[in-house]
């Protein structure tokens, strides 16, 4: 024999506006990341624009150009880390899988 749970309206409202939240704190969490990578280059940028125009760019211009190049792919590593670590079940099953390797050694 199964149970059936019926949920009332405003229980099933409250769970989508609660799964909404969290999606929203994950998408969040994202799109500040990919700022925060994205912003040094905009910036290195807009300075290699308004100093050199037309001369050649200094070597120290150049070594910032292309840390901020690296950094922009930063975020290709980083938001598969962010959208696991903020669910619940990977989070989870995580902690158990380090648990079983901390009992075996």
């Amino acid at each position: 024999m199964r149970a059936v749970c019926l949920l009332t309206p405003t229980a099933r409202e409250r769970g989508q506006k609660r799964t909404e939240g969290k999606l929203a704190k994950r998408f969040g969490y994202i799109i500040i990341t990919f700022t925060l990578f994205w912003m040094p280059m905009v910036v290195i940028l807009l300075i290699h624009a308004i100093v050199t125009r037309g001369r050649d760019s200094s070597w120290v211009l150049k070594e910032l150009e292309t840390s901020a190049m690296i950094l922009t792919c930063v975020p290709v590593a980083v938001d598969p880390l962010i959208y696991t670590m903020v669910t619940r079940q990977f989070r989870s099953e995580f902690s158990k899988l380090l648990s079983s390797l901390h009992r075996r050694g």
